[in-house]
């Protein structure tokens, strides 16, 4: 940066609660600016601007200053978009406001014979938001006196059928209307603009219904006219729903660059850097959405995590062999890490055995430290592990003989291709069942565990054990858990193991009752109405 260059400086976190006292003390006790410090304590939500617009040279000696007190800084190029958050101070206990988000924390059974129940948090799956569909432009007759041409009159006769056919919503018909007025009149710009148009709005329709392969052909088509902003970020919208995460992020890139100002392209885009494990940018984009009018709750407690995160992991060090990526702090952790690492290998193994196959892909995993793995993962105490997209285990003096250890790492392994296969779109019933399931070395030893479990309980209905368990009492929860596992392993009597990963993967492009309905006999209903009578006799 030259002198010239004007940055912002950021509070990222600190790297411990000493270093935060320190921190707080050095800012309160500087002059205030108008470039900064703005008041800080131990409520105001970080990542945090601390100065504003200030020199290069300047911003890194502040930075220097900082670190050396144990905060995480980093320097933002006014010029530049941001690369991570950057909120304005706000008063004390308040709270960010962002956008629409769900997040999805759903219950999982635990290890062995006495279950000890373990949180699974799925990524958040953005809801699709098309923009309001574009309207077709009209072409006005030309005067009496300029000739037009036969092959002119019948592509704008066709035009002007398109235009109608769309503003009743009937796009796929417009859409043939002008192509056909395109092979007539193929440099007609009102034709090629209309056409472009009413494949975005189609486009759009189909991404609505989950069609996203479809939806990308038309907007392939639709770009083929030409660049269009809202074209791109209805394609990066349509990548993301087919998983396509790294096609996606180049996509809705371009278009938030192009100008797009939708808070939706900055969630989706947040989404996608949370899919490639980019958590620094996808805590950034979501604050970016929030600051262009977004709010939610839910997309609070998920930036709220992000930032804890970010900063528990600032100095992590990382373990990979191609399969996995376990990330952990330095010292006595690197062994847990090792141990971890070759355990995973073994479930991979022992997971793609049960399923046929599994995901040829790197699954990310973070140890932390077991008197922070409930702070920072805002599990219940009673959770032992979790999953959100990333294996998350608490480090308690693994040991190599541990017998629990293979067990767990099954479980959260299944959770992770089961979450790949669906598109994050796996009922929790279905993806406890199987994680259970994954952690058997013989089959159908976790039956008496499951069927003790619900003996004289009440029972739960399927679209009840769908969602979170989290809000069950614990007793409660083991029911719910137990009956995961035995519907699972109802559908392992009854049709056997090789029907479950199709139904699984079914589940990422229509509704649960429909892939069902397109693997096994007969209808959902009727299985879980079979099913339920089992258990009560």
């Amino acid at each position: 940066m030259s002198e010239r260059d004007r940055c912002d400086v950021v509070l990222f976190g600190y790297r411990n609660d000493l270093a935060r006292e320190r921190v707080l003390e050095h800012l309160a006790a500087m002059a205030p600016t108008p470039e900064g410090p703005p008041p800080i304590d131990r409520s105001t939500p970080i990542p945090q601007r601390l100065f504003g617009q200030i020199p290069a040279q300047r911003a890194q000696q502040l930075r220097q200053e900082f670190e050396g007190l144990g905060a995480h800084i980093k320097l933002v190029p006014v010029a530049a978009p941001p690369a991570f958050v950057v909120s304005t101070a706000s008063p004390r206990g308040a709270r960010w406001s962002l956008a629409t988000l769900l997040v999805v924390v759903v219950g999982a059974a635990a290890v062995w014979w006495l279950p000890q129940p373990r949180q699974v948090a799925h990524l958040p799956v953005l809801p699709v938001a098309p923009a309001r569909p574009a309207p077709l432009a009209q072409v006005d007759p030309p005067p009496a006196e300029e000739a037009q041409s036969e092959t002119e009159a019948q592509a704008l006769a066709l035009n002007a059928q398109a235009v109608a056919l769309a503003q009743q919503g009937q796009y796929e018909p417009a859409i043939e209307r002008l192509r056909q007025a395109l092979r007539v009149a193929p440099e007609q710009p009102v034709v090629r603009q209309n056409l472009q148009t009413a494949l975005l709005n189609s486009a759009l329709r189909k991404l609505e219904a989950h069609q996203s392969a479809e939806a990308l052909a038309q907007l392939d088509e639709a770009l083929g006219f030409g660049e269009r902003s809202d074209a791109r970020h209805a394609r990066g919208l349509a990548h993301l729903q087919a998983a396509d995460y790294e096609s996606a992020r180049v996509d809705l890139e371009q278009a938030i660059a192009a100008g797009v100002k939708d808070s939706g392209a900055l969630l989706a885009l947040g989404e996608v850097y949370l899919r490639l494990n980019d958590r620094q940018r996808a805590l950034a984009t979501l604050q970016r959405a929030r600051d262009a009018g977004a709010q939610s709750p839910q997309l609070d407690t998920l930036l709220e995590r992000l930032s804890r995160e970010v900063d528990a992991e600032w100095d992590f060090s990382a373990l990979e062999n191609g399969h996995f990526r376990v990330t952990f702090a330095e010292g006595e952790n690197r062994v847990a890490a090792q141990l971890v690492l070759e355990g995973l290998e073994d479930a991979r193994h022992e997971v793609a055995v049960k399923l046929g196959s599994v995901p040829d892909r790197t699954t990310e995993v973070v140890l932390y430290a077991a008197q922070d793995f409930h702070a920072i993962t805002q599990t219940p105490v009673w959770a032992a592990g979790a999953y959100d997209g990333r294996i998350k285990v608490p480090v308690r003096g693994l040991e190599r003989h541990d017998p629990a250890l293979p067990r767990l790492l099954r479980h959260e392994y299944m959770h992770s291709v089961v979450a790949e296969l669906s598109r994050q779109r796996c009922p929790a019933w279905l993806s406890e069942g199987l994680a259970v399931w994954a952690e058997e070395e013989h089959d159908g030893e976790r039956r008496a565990w499951a069927e003790e479990a619900v003996s004289g309980s009440e029972l739960f209905r399927l679209h009840e054990i769908s969602g979170p368990f989290t809000h069950l009492a614990q007793p409660r929860a083991q029911v719910a858990y137990a009956q995961s596992y035995l519907a699972v392993r109802e559908l392992i009597d009854r049709y056997g193991t090789r029907k479950l990963p199709q139904l699984v993967s079914d589940l990422g492009q229509q509704p649960l009752p429909v892939a069902f309905a397109a693997t096994y006999p007969g209808s959902l209903a009727d299985f879980e109405e079979r099913w339920l009578s089992t258990l009560g006799s």
